[in-house]
């Protein structure tokens, strides 16, 4: 384990601590207006459990993964359709400019937690849904081929691939655990006839190795937080238009102090103090 330079000297306490954290949930896509056939669903976030030792009173900065915004059905309609924007994850690719078929969605931001200047671990977000097609529905997260697209190497998610004519577009790629680390892939985009397009994969998940140490608490369910959002369908309105996606949820991370059993759960980016 590494300590900062100074603290073993310290009369502060040294206690040993867990960390459970999850990423966002990407988005899904949107339907082809046509032929009505279905964006495929977004992936939910990783699963990131470690144990740490640290000083109590210590600052652990906590970033929470941002959700992934859903793809839309076509015409794009800036008042009322999902508006993808900046979470470290992947875009659903752009439309052809041929026939009408579905946007994918917008990967998952992924959970980080730094401790003394450095980051610790990251839990990556989830890969987004394909769009509709003209004549298939939509690829689901990490399903269908391969984005040609050179991969970005910060840790971002890649943008989901144009379609070959009438297709859909591909889902973007979850954001990885940290920027060392490989982000998701971008789903391809669908063929005009026949090919289904890709939904994105989920990022990498990251920690080091010199910061932390198998987790031995129990397992907080995590299963409300960082959720894949619904691809859209032609009866369902997830909160835009009805055919447009359902957007993910954001991600979580909970602090435990191992030796009184006090925990902490986090669900907006902020700075804890540890007990």
């Amino acid at each position: 384990m590494v300590f900062p330079c100074g603290m073993l000297g310290s009369a502060r306490k040294l206690k040993r601590y867990g960390l459970q954290m999850k990423g966002a949930g990407a988005g899904g896509g949107g339907i082809d207006t046509g032929g009505n056939n279905v964006g495929g669903s977004g992936s939910d976030g990783n699963t990131v459990r470690i144990d740490f030792w640290a000083y109590q009173g210590d600052q652990l900065a906590i970033a929470i993964g941002p959700r992934g915004t859903a793809g839309y059905m076509q015409p794009f309609n800036p008042l009322s359709s999902p508006i993808q924007g900046s979470n470290g994850a992947g875009l659903g690719g752009a439309p052809s400019g041929v026939g009408q078929s579905g946007v994918g969605g917008q990967g998952g931001g992924a959970t980080r937690a730094t401790l003394w200047g450095r980051l610790m671990a990251g839990a990556a977000g989830g890969g987004a849904g394909g769009g509709g097609g003209r004549n298939v529905s939509g690829g689901n997260a990490g399903e269908f081929g391969t984005n040609p697209a050179a991969m970005p190497s910060d840790g971002s998610g890649q943008d989901g691939a144009t379609p070959s004519g009438d297709g859909g577009t591909g889902g973007g790629g979850g954001e990885a655990g940290s920027p060392t680390v490989s982000g998701g892939q971008g789903g391809q985009g669908g063929q005009d006839d026949s090919g289904r397009s890709g939904g994105g994969r989920n990022g990498t998940n990251f920690t080091d190795p010199t910061m932390t140490t198998a987790f031995s608490g129990s397992a907080v369910d995590l299963s409300a937080y960082g959720k894949g959002g619904n691809g859209g369908n032609p009866s369902t309105n997830f909160g835009y238009r009805v055919g447009d996606g359902q957007d993910g949820t954001n991600g979580v991370a909970v602090v435990t102090d191992y030796e009184t059993g006090q925990s902490i759960t986090v669900t907006n980016s902020q700075g804890v103090t540890l007990p």
